[in-house]
């Protein structure tokens, strides 16, 4: 294989690397979050990271409501 191509290929796999790795990360992160807040919203506290707190959290009110309408299998995810 020429030496032009291997160079190419590797930094293409290590920039496709990074760049999952960043995305992943936060997106964990940010699903704790909204998992967190659909459970205080279904157990009556609103949708709040904290019960005392009245703070939105949840970065994507789609996905919130989705999970909100389906408590099963939110529920299945947080346990």
């Amino acid at each position: 294989m020429p030496i032009r191509l291997e160079r190419t290929l590797t930094a293409g796999l290590v920039v496709a690397y990074v760049a999952y790795t960043t995305h992943v990360t936060w997106l964990c992160d940010d699903a704790f979050i909204t998992l967190r807040t659909v459970d205080n919203f279904l157990q009556g506290h609103g949708p709040t990271w904290n019960v005392v707190e009245r703070v939105q959290c949840y970065t994507h009110p789609l996905w919130f409501l989705v999970l909100s309408a389906s408590p099963a299998s939110a529920m299945d995810w947080l346990c």
